[in-house]
């Protein structure tokens, strides 16, 4: 997971300096504080789906675009995380946390099945 987080924030940083922002001019117009932008671009601070779909908008960049260039693992894994992540910023809050607590508990099942 620490990778992937140093990969998005990789693509984070990409994307700002391509639009020629600062880190606080990314975190105002995305509604974050800049040292968060900055946790996030150095992948220490983990972050919801709503923050992150704040900072695409922000990049002018869908979440699909923005996850095309992350495939740490191969394109068949990172087709299935961009679906994950759609289908996931489609839904409210509440929502995500309920799928949240959700998928932790299949997880939990699966790794008591091994």
């Amino acid at each position: 997971m620490e990778e992937l987080s140093k990969l998005i924030g990789d693509r984070i940083r990409s994307l700002r300096k391509a639009n020629n922002l600062s880190q606080e001019e990314l975190a105002f117009k995305s509604s974050l504080h800049s040292t968060s932008i900055g946790r996030i671009e150095r992948g220490e601070m983990t972050f919801s789906i709503d923050n992150l779909i704040k900072i695409t908008n922000s990049l002018n960049v869908s979440l699909e675009e923005f996850f095309s260039v992350i495939d740490p693992k191969g394109k068949s894994e990172n087709t299935i995380l961009v679906e994950i992540i759609r289908l996931l910023g489609n839904q409210s809050s509440m929502q995500q946390k309920k799928i949240l607590e959700i998928l932790k508990l299949i997880l939990e099942l699966n790794d008591v099945d091994k």
